[in-house]
């Protein structure tokens, strides 16, 4: 008789890591990653519906139950709901008991959450920068190189001087070279974090460091930042004058937002034919061959 356990239907779950874990510390979960992407349209705040959250808390109680420490987040989740207006102080209790169960077993995504939870006061905890703090740090030894980084960015505004916030002055002292070491962290592990880059370049220009500024800004895709960095260029007053590589920095973004924005509804604070016009017409710092197609007739100067 043929053993209906070796057949295919009868196999185990397969398990998998935890992305968001750093390697030293992998933590694997048996939910399959099918029903993972299900469980991020759950929360979607435009479409998001209780039943819907109902049904996966249903869905992930054999997982927890089975200690599934990536489950344990997941379903605290399902009780974390003040953020779409929903739930209660003991879902709020419950949500908070089950991320604690995930962050003691070095879960970094939790831990980064409870991190915020003893910041921001949420699901009506008592604020504790001391717990704060240490959730913070521990999500960066645990988590991969992306929550490490982010983790890093937050560590770096706790020590910048300059923030008006003073929850954790009780236990830590400002001071600036804290703040750009911690960014400067944050970067080399995600170099596509535009949100510490532009920061850790603007720490850098109010320590008029302009030439280490100017390398920063440029690792940045906010086009505000390297139209900054262009103008510097076009006028040699922070960095060394190089007109023609200023130029290079500003004519893609400004097809780009002529391609983007035909009626010139562009919002962002400096418009690159804007800028090219007012270089050429009220600073005479390009010529108009410089502009080009980018010329407007009767361009005035404010």
């Amino acid at each position: 008789m043929l053993c209906l356990c070796s057949l295919v239907s009868c196999a185990q779950p397969k398990k998998v890591d935890v992305s968001t874990q750093d390697s030293a510390f992998t933590i694997q979960t048996l939910i399959d990653i099918n029903e993972l992407k299900k469980y991020n349209n759950v929360f979607d705040f435009d479409h998001f519906k209780k039943d819907s959250v109902m049904l996966f808390r249903n869905f992930l109680k054999p997982y927890v139950d089975k200690n599934d420490i990536y489950a344990y987040h997941l379903y605290a989740r399902t009780y974390d709901l003040s953020p779409f207006g929903l739930g209660t102080s003991k879902d709020a209790a419950i949500a908070l008991s089950y991320y604690k169960k995930a962050a003691e077993q070095n879960l970094a995504i939790a831990e980064y959450l409870l991190f915020r939870t003893y910041r921001y006061y949420f699901m009506g905890v008592e604020p504790d920068a001391k717990k704060s703090l240490a959730y913070l740090r521990s999500a960066i030894l645990h988590g991969n190189n992306e929550l490490k980084s982010e983790a890093y960015s937050q560590l770096a505004s706790i020590y910048d001087i300059s923030q008006s916030d003073t929850f954790f002055n009780a236990i830590i002292k400002p001071n600036t070279d804290s703040t750009i070491l911690y960014l400067k962290k944050s970067v080399n592990l995600n170099p596509k974090h535009t949100w510490a880059i532009d920061y850790l370049a603007s720490m850098y220009e109010d320590k008029k460091m302009y030439n280490e500024a100017m390398d920063i800004y440029l690792k940045s895709d906010n086009e505000q930042s390297i139209l900054k960095v262009a103008r510097w260029l076009i006028e040699g007053k922070c960095v060394s004058k190089n007109v023609e590589r200023g130029l290079k920095l500003i004519y893609p973004i400004a097809e780009q937002i002529q391609k983007e924005y035909p009626d010139n509804s562009y919002m962002g604070s400096v418009n690159p034919v804007y800028e090219l016009n007012n270089l050429y017409i009220c600073k005479k710092l390009i010529t108009k061959e410089q502009v080009g197609k980018y010329l407007i007739a009767n361009w005035i100067c404010n």
